[in-house]
């Protein structure tokens, strides 16, 4: 197939997939420009008879239409659903997950305390006196550097 012959071709597709199979839809320069080539390719003619089959088998189904009261019985279920989940709600759900992640870091932090109470204390604590509480930092500084 030469690269004109599959150029055609796809112009051919891109025809079929916007106008259909019915040639009378297509611009009338289409219709001329791809007369000569639909005439002579075999390949067009069974692209062309293909979508023809398909537009075929697509008109051949009746529409099927629901029953005219069932879009009113949807959305009547659809209220009292809505309906019934919030009657169902307590007062209580929307305050469920900060009490739960409060409960979960005292857990936590007991738990932690009970199996590792030295966890936070080292050897080289330093002990606060009662000096240390009632001077500045600069005089502590200063006794420390000194002493």
């Amino acid at each position: 197939m030469t690269e004109k012959t599959e150029t055609m071709l796809n112009h051919l597709e891109r025809l079929l997939d916007q106008y259909g199979a019915d040639e009378s839809r297509w611009p009338a320069e289409e219709r001329i420009k791809l007369g000569p080539f639909l005439a002579s390719s075999r390949e067009a003619q069974l692209r062309l008879e293909r979508e023809r089959e398909f537009e075929t088998m697509l008109g051949s189904h009746a529409e099927d239409n629901a029953p005219a009261g069932l879009l009113g019985r949807v959305l009547e279920d659809a209220h009292q659903v809505t309906t019934q989940s919030k009657a169902s709600q307590s007062w209580f759900l929307p305050y469920l997950k900060p009490i739960s992640s409060l409960a979960f870091a005292a857990s936590l932090g007991f738990i932690i305390g009970v199996v590792n109470p030295e966890l936070l204390e080292t050897e080289d604590d330093l002990y606060f006196t009662e000096n240390a509480l009632t001077e500045t930092i600069t005089e502590w500084g200063l006794e420390n550097d000194n002493g």
